[in-house]
Order: C-alpha cells, then sequence, then structure tokens
C-alpha cells in the first residue's frame, strides 16, 4: 500500500497552498475592504459521521453505517467570495467482519455564493483500507490514489456583530467523497461540524468609520 507517489503529491500541494497564499498576501495589503467576519486565514477542526460504499476487487461490500471521521484544515480566502486551503481527514467504519480505513489530504477550494453559505471541492491523495478483522490470514486490500470530494459549509457566528472582522464559528457541513482504485474503492456521505477560527483583517485593511479607525488598539 506504501506507494512513492505518497511522499511526491503531498509535498506537492503544501508547496503549492504556500506559494498561492504567499503570492495572495500583498493583494489585500493594496485594497480595503468592508469588515465581515469571514474573512482571513481560517483553522478549523472538524467531527463528521455518515455512510459508505465500499468496492473490494469490484466487489459490493456491506453498506457501511455509523462510520465516523475528524478533519482538520486551514487557508485563508483569496477574495471576498474565494477561498483556497489545505484538509486532512481520517475515518472509518465496519462493514460485518470488515474493518474500512478511509484517510485523505486535499488541496481545497471554496466558493461564498450566499452570505456565509459556500460550495467545497477538493482534490488529493487518498488511501483506502480494508482489514478483515476474523480472519488475520486474509490480505488486505487496499489502493492510494486521488480522492475527490464535493460540500457544502456554512459558518454561523454566535458572537461579535456582522461588522467585526474575523472570530469563531459553528461551521455545519455536508459533502460527499470518492476514492476510486482497482483493489478498494469507496463513496462516502458525511455531515458533521467544524469549530472554525478566522483571524480576519488587520485595521489598515479595512475601511472603518472614524471613530473606530483611530480607536486606540
Amino acid at each position: 500500500m506504501r506507494s512513492p507517489r505518497l511522499l511526491t503529491l503531498g509535498p506537492a500541494l503544501a508547496i503549492a497552498l504556500c506559494g498561492v497564499l504567499g503570492a495572495a498576501q500583498p493583494a489585500h495589503a493594496q485594497t480595503q475592504e468592508l469588515p465581515r467576519q469571514r474573512s482571513g486565514y481560517y483553522l478549523a477542526l472538524g467531527l463528521m459521521g455518515g455512510t459508505s460504499k465500499v468496492w473490494r476487487s469490484g466487489e459490493p461490500l456491506d453498506e457501511l453505517g455509523g462510520g465516523s471521521a475528524f478533519g482538520f484544515r486551514f487557508g485563508q480566502m483569496l477574495t471576498r467570495h474565494l477561498g483556497l486551503g489545505l484538509r486532512f481527514d481520517a475515518g472509518g467504519g465496519r462493514a460485518s467482519d470488515e474493518q474500512v480505513n478511509l484517510v485523505t489530504l486535499a488541496l481545497e477550494g471554496q466558493w461564498e455564493f450566499a452570505k456565509n453559505l459556500s460550495l467545497r471541492a477538493g482534490i488529493g491523495p487518498a488511501v483506502v483500507e480494508i482489514v478483515n478483522t476474523v480472519d488475520t490470514f486474509e490480505a488486505q486490500k487496499g489502493t492510494f490514489g486521488a480522492g475527490y470530494s464535493l460540500g457544502l459549509s456554512w459558518d454561523l457566528f454566535p458572537f461579535g456583530s456582522a461588522s467585526n472582522s474575523g472570530g469563531f464559528a459553528f461551521t455545519p457541513l455536508m459533502s460527499a467523497r470518492f476514492v476510486p482504485g482497482r483493489e478498494a474503492s469507496a463513496l462516502t456521505f458525511l455531515v458533521g461540524v467544524e469549530f472554525t477560527w478566522w483571524t480576519g483583517l488587520s485595521r489598515d485593511q479595512l475601511i472603518l468609520p472614524e471613530d473606530k479607525a483611530y480607536k486606540p488598539r
């Protein structure tokens, strides 16, 4: 299951992300915008649950119900509506005597098409592993390849006001993730919530009324 592609794809995604974020940083310094909570850099931790359909050598396994996963992601809003980041997910579930594990690393873009409501899509290396928990002599099945994801998320800010820049948000989400492969494939549907911190923009990047623009920090 180990492949040299994992050693090249992972760093390549990180380098691509750092390059994009680094190139985008000066753009914020050149323009000013009205304060909004969903701005700047973001960092999120998520807990998810759902169901999966898994195929082993083209034959479907029993549907995995009650599977769980956790996620971690970070990135930056490049414009008021477009963002780019890196996401890591790990989870699994059981189907009869089979334990299925799924790990993904993805470069993820997001488009905020309505207030705080975003369409997210990702692509990156993924690993699917199928282990027979009863017959320990049975060979493990698995695949390493490209994984794809598509989902919706909604940032809810319980503290502060819409005139603030940045802040803490609860982020309900739903997503579908697909990992194709010859020995193993998986299609997963997840719902969950993320706990997201938005840094917001610095004061010199914001259009503020005079009483706030010159207020001491």
